[in-house]
């Protein structure tokens, strides 16, 4: 839905996907649908709750172990900080992904180019 530009119909769904996944006992898909939420409500301006988001999925990755899922969930953080002008604590998410990305590169690869995107772009930027 995101990519056809209905972010409200995204929200929705994932929305849906999130409570089917918590029902299931499903912590993996939980932490994802949390992302993705993330990413929905940043995109619909909800600076706030895309940061709630973010962090409930941080919150949910370290729980679970998964060092790349709480990679990719910091970087979500810092995308959202950057938007509301917060450089410094965006700076310190950023460095806490890269950190956590140290050794799970094929897992990020395959996320959508974060691994690449990370430090190619917003690392150096910001550090």
């Amino acid at each position: 839905h995101r990519r056809r530009g209905d972010v409200g119909a995204a929200c929705r769904a994932h929305g849906e996907a999130l409570a089917l996944f918590r029902e299931m006992g499903d912590r993996v898909r939980v932490a994802e649908a949390l992302g993705s939420l993330s990413i929905d409500e940043r995109e619909r301006g909800d600076l706030a709750l895309a940061l709630r988001y973010a962090d409930e999925g941080i919150a949910v990755a370290s729980d679970l172990g998964s060092r790349a899922a709480e990679a990719e969930g910091h970087f979500l953080r810092a995308e959202t900080l950057r938007r509301q002008g917060r450089e410094p604590e965006a700076a310190t998410a950023l460095q806490r992904a890269a950190e956590l990305a140290a050794g799970n590169h094929q897992e990020l690869l395959a996320k959508n180019g974060f691994y690449t995107y990370l430090y190619n772009v917003q690392y150096k930027e910001l550090v």
